[in-house]
């Protein structure tokens, strides 16, 4: 199955496969792509999920590493480059 990633604005930005075969988990609540092009998924119950697809390499933050929970809701990047996550305000 294939998800794609949209935005509300140009529409479609990426066609993503829901099976990729080294990812840690599939409860995936929401992705990022920051500026150098890294997807950044929060998960329910699998932490915070780097994925640099050129490489095909995944790293899971978990409590293991840090953070406060394993579920996270969404992950949005600042005007710094930073990543933030927790609650998210839609408008």
């Amino acid at each position: 199955m294939v998800s794609v990633l949209a935005d509300p604005v140009i529409g479609i930005k990426k066609h993503i496969n829901e099976r990729i075969p080294v990812c840690p988990t599939n409860n995936l609540l929401y992705l990022h792509i920051d500026t150098k092009g890294i997807f950044w998924m929060a998960s329910r119950g699998g932490g915070l999920i780097r994925w640099d697809s050129t490489t095909n390499a995944f790293k899971s933050y978990t409590v293991n590493e840090g953070l406060s929970h394993n579920i996270i809701y969404a992950v949005l990047e600042d005007d710094y480059g930073f990543l933030v996550d927790g609650p998210v305000t839609w408008a």
